[in-house]
C-alpha cells in the first residue's frame, strides 16, 4: 500500500503547502524535498496531533501539514518521515507502507 493511499490519511496526501506568510501555495507537482517532520499536539486531552513537514523547492522553504493524527500513529509516521529526509513529497507518497497497517 502506498503512503498516499493509506486509510488513516483520509485523502491528506500530499498535505497542503503554505509559505512563511502563511499563505497557501500550489505545490501539486510534489517535487519539494523533505527537510524534517515535527509532531505537534493540537488537542492534548484527546491526544491528537498534527505533523508539520518542512520542505524546500528551488531554495524556498515551505510547510506542509497533516492534521488530526492520533497519538501512536503520529509518532510512527513522524519517525518514518524523518527517515525519508532528502526525498521528494511525491517519492514519499509512492513508498510502500504496508507495515503501518
Amino acid at each position: 500500500m502506498k503512503l498516499a493511499a493509506y486509510p488513516g490519511f483520509s485523502g491528506q496526501w500530499p498535505p497542503p503547502a503554505h509559505n512563511a506568510a502563511p499563505e497557501p501555495v500550489a505545490l501539486e507537482h510534489c517535487r519539494d524535498t523533505l527537510i524534517s517532520a515535527f509532531r505537534i499536539v493540537t488537542r492534548p486531552r484527546e491526544r491528537v496531533f498534527r505533523i508539520d513537514l518542512l520542505t524546500t523547492f528551488q531554495g524556498v522553504l515551505y510547510m506542509r501539514v497533516i492534521v488530526d493524527v492520533e497519538d501512536i500513529f503520529s509518532g510512527i509516521l513522524c519517525a518514518f518521515l524523518n527517515k525519508q529526509r532528502g526525498k521528494t513529497i511525491h517519492d514519499i507518497g509512492e513508498m510502500d507502507v504496508s507495515f503501518l497497517v
